[in-house]
């Protein structure tokens, strides 16, 4: 028997019919959309009395969280949250989950793919969060001949230099942002871009940080 009344998929989403099955085997009614919500309101119609509750894409803010005075689990599919009001549902109570690592790999190569036929050879990559996609570029990076030194918010074991914040824009060919978007990296990063080096790469980050653009260049 489901413990969960009713589960809504929010949006656009890459399950195939087997895993729709599993879904809807989760709750005595499962709705499951399969595009965007046009805005905040249609979001909040679609959620309703839901108690649980997929996102995939949409940016769902806390508006629609507070709307939605059902809602006690908020499963985000996929691995970056700061794009979406996931903190401040976890605050209000609501069990809020991700995917952590399932796209590592993938996001790792793609970073590179956007360098085409630029050598690392001899240059020097600055990583900005070394959680696990960033540890796998910095890894890549390392591989390619660069030297490769590392920002993270919390000091972490790293085969990798640790460097300041400055030093990594200041001494940098290459640098990845693996943070979160939220105000703390948005304020640090938009005050470094006049000293932005050769390329700066911008992954896994759906929010607003550097105005969604992923790749800039002297």
């Amino acid at each position: 028997m489901p413990l969960i009344s009713k589960l809504v998929v929010l949006d656009k989403n890459d399950f195939n019919e087997k895993q729709k099955q599993e879904l809807e085997a989760l709750a005595k009614e499962t709705v499951i959309f399969e595009d965007l919500p046009k805005d905040d309101g249609e979001a909040i119609e679609r959620i309703g009395n839901a108690e649980a509750l997929l996102v995939c894409w949409y940016s769902l803010s806390e508006k629609c969280v507070d709307a939605c005075s059902s809602l006690k689990y908020f499963g985000v599919v996929a691995t970056g949250y700061g794009w979406l009001a996931a903190e401040y549902a976890a605050k209000k109570g609501i069990t809020v989950t991700n995917v952590p690592g399932y796209s590592t790999k993938a996001v790792s190569e793609f970073t590179f793919k956007q360098l085409g036929d630029y050598s690392l050879k001899g240059k020097i990559v600055g990583v900005i969060g070394l959680g696990r996609i960033g540890a796998a570029i910095a890894q890549t990076a390392s591989k390619k001949g660069a030297s490769v030194i590392c920002w993270n918010r919390t000091s972490k074991n790293s085969e990798f230099r640790a460097a300041s914040f400055e030093e990594v824009f200041k001494k940098a060919d290459v640098i990845v942002l693996q943070v979160k978007s939220c105000e703390e990296t948005q304020s640090i990063v938009k005050n470094k871009l006049n000293q932005t080096p050769i390329l700066l790469t911008l992954q896994e980050l759906h929010g607003s940080l550097l105005n969604q653009c992923s790749t800039f260049t002297r």
